[in-house]
C-alpha cells in the first residue's frame, strides 16, 4: 500500500486505538482499489500471468515469419508482428512466454525466445510466431510505480485523513446518541481528484 495507518495519524496529529487503526487499514485498501480501478492499471508494481488466444483472422504476412492480428480486444493491427496489449502496464520486465496448441492438445507448450519469436514493448509484447487458436501465456512485471507519483499517494492520504476523521466523529457521536450529520461527508475520491490524475488513466481503444 502506498499510505500506512502511521502516515495517517501523523498527517492527522493523533493516535488509533486498535478498532480504529482496523477501520482505517480498511479505508485505506478500499482506496487504493477504488483508484486502481479507476486508472485501470496497478499502482504498484507487481507479478502477473495473462492467457492470451491468438484470433482467427490473425494472418501470415507474405515472404515473412511475421503475423498480423486484426481484431477486437486486447491488441491492433501492426505492419511487423501482433501485438498482445497486456493489462498491467506499463511493462517492466517478461519473465516467460509460452505458446500452447490448441489445435494439437498432445503437444507440449513452447517457450518462445525474446529477439526471435516476439519483442517487448511498454504495453505489451509484439509477437512473430503464432498461428490462430494458440494460447500465449505471459508472466510478466509491470504497474506503476506509485512511490514515485507523488501525487498518487497524497490522493489517497488525504480522502483517507477524510473518512478516518468521519470515522472518529461519528463513533463520538454514536456514543453521544447524536448521530452526525452526513449531507457533507465525500466517501472516496471527489471528481477533481480524479481528474488531477487522468493523465495516467490506461484506455483501451
Amino acid at each position: 500500500m502506498l499510505v500506512t495507518i502511521e502516515e495517517v495519524q501523523d498527517y492527522m496529529g493523533t493516535r488509533f486505538d486498535a478498532i480504529q487503526k482496523r477501520s482505517v487499514s480498511m479505508v485505506i485498501e478500499s482506496l487504493h482499489s477504488e483508484l486502481e480501478q479507476w486508472l485501470n492499471r496497478p499502482i504498484e508494481p507487481g507479478t502477473w500471468t495473462e492467457t492470451h488466444v491468438v484470433p482467427w483472422n490473425a494472418r501470415s504476412m507474405p515472404n515473412s515469419p511475421f503475423y498480423v492480428g486484426i481484431w477486437e480486444d486486447p491488441g491492433f493491427v501492426s505492419n511487423e508482428g501482433w501485438m498482445i496489449s497486456l493489462n498491467r502496464t506499463p511493462v517492466t520486465n517478461v519473465l516467460t512466454v509460452y505458446r500452447g496448441y490448441t489445435r494439437s492438445p498432445s503437444v507440449a507448450p513452447e517457450l518462445l525466445k525474446v529477439g526471435t519469436h516476439y519483442a517487448v514493448r511498454k504495453f505489451g509484447i509484439e509477437l512473430f510466431d503464432a498461428e490462430p487458436y494458440d494460447e500465449i501465456t505471459v508472466t510478466y512485471e509491470g504497474g506503476l510505480s506509485g512511490e514515485q507519483i507523488k501525487v498518487l499517494k497524497g490522493l489517497i492520504l488525504r480522502a483517507a485523513v477524510r473518512e478516518a476523521i468521519y470515522l472518529t466523529d461519528d463513533s463520538f457521536s454514536v456514543k453521544e446518541l447524536e448521530p452526525q450529520k452526513t449531507d457533507r461527508y465525500q466517501p472516496g475520491f471527489s471528481k477533481r481528484e480524479l481528474e488531477s490524475v487522468a493523465r495516467l488513466k490506461r484506455v483501451r481503444i
